[in-house]
């Protein structure tokens, strides 16, 4: 099936430079450009946003505020914190942390706005935007699925960051004829522990989206070809609530049901995925494969799992480092 918070510590010396230049030289940040009407379906993403500071640290936040068709608008942007003995924020975006606690940042330009959580804690932040998910639905998913109402009509015969993702697998990950973690019939081409979150840094033409480099928390440390995916092949832990159990898993689709819901695949919201599932509460926020949901000692389609992004050196050895996936896509 076929997106925020991001852990950068830049000042705004250290901004010069960096991949967002292309942004500021669209966009005014300064606080002081005149404000114009809002075409429809504009849209307002701040970024970066880290999930965490330690008091005395400052965030550059900046605003970029697009139309329906993507393009930057020049407009105003006004900055509030919910709580100025925890942080502040000033004119032009730059957060100080003051205390420890937790505040929301929140930019408004015209009737939009965007808020994101700050929590400033005592001990430094060594894992960039890896927040913990916890008890979320998932379901599982397998390359080659066919087409059905259980997964909204969308075959698996591609992902959202592989046009070819059946071949380069190797053929048809059957959850019901298994050979340990592998399907019965072949060893696939790549790894049988993968999953899929609802957000893609890649459109449907095979570009990288405009809001990519505010939003992934790794993208100003990673330098990616301009059709690469900056998410493909990411690692996450995933627990099963209630068992002692802990597998990992690569990213390497996107969904369920959405591709830009940053804010909860990144960041603390919650998940915007509007279609629920039968007698859930919660919408499913997670898919993962028939090599997951057997590691994880569990039977069912359908499960609450907490998953938290890692750095691949944070993977231990394990099952799921037998066939690691290394391809960028051929979206």
């Amino acid at each position: 099936m076929p997106a925020t918070r991001t852990l950068l510590r830049l000042t705004a010396r250290q901004l010069v430079g960096a991949a967002l230049v292309g942004l500021l030289a669209a966009c005014d940040f300064s606080g002081v450009t005149t404000p114009v009407p809002l075409p429809p379906g504009a849209r307002l993403v701040i970024g970066p946003v880290t999930p965490a500071l330690t008091p005395g640290l400052t965030q550059q936040l900046l605003a970029v505020v697009t139309d329906a068709a993507g393009r930057p608008l020049d407009v105003e942007t006004r900055w509030t914190s919910s709580d100025l003995a925890v942080a502040t924020v000033s004119t032009s975006g730059l957060v100080t942390a003051n205390r420890i606690g937790d505040a929301s940042l929140t930019a408004t330009v015209g009737p939009l706005t965007a808020t994101a959580r700050l929590v400033v804690q005592a001990l430094p932040v060594t894992s960039p935007g890896l927040l913990e998910h916890r008890d979320v639905v998932a379901t599982i998913f397998w390359v080659g699925e066919g087409a059905d109402g259980s997964n909204g009509f969308i075959a698996n015969a591609q992902s959202a960051f592989d046009a070819s993702w059946l071949a380069h697998y190797g053929g048809i990950d059957a959850p019901g004829s298994r050979r340990g973690y592998l399907p019965a019939g072949f060893t696939p081409l790549e790894n049988p522990f993968y999953f899929a979150l609802p957000y893609s840094d890649i459109d449907e033409r095979g570009a990288r989206k405009q809001n990519a480099s505010l939003v992934v928390p790794w993208a100003m440390s990673r330098a990616v070809g301009a059709t690469e995916s900056l998410v493909k092949n990411r690692w996450i832990r995933i627990t099963a609530p209630g068992t002692a159990r802990t597998c990992y898993a690569q990213w390497e689709d996107a969904g369920p049901g959405l591709y830009d819901d940053f804010q909860y695949v990144f960041g603390s919201a919650a998940p915007a995925n509007p279609f629920l599932l039968d007698g859930l509460a919660s919408a499913s926020a997670l898919d993962v494969s028939p090599a997951v949901r057997d590691c994880l000692g569990l039977s069912a389609d359908v499960m609450r799992l907490t998953w938290q992004l890692v750095a691949d050196a944070d993977v231990p050895a394990g099952p799921w480092m037998d066939i690691v996936t290394r391809s960028p896509g051929t979206r």
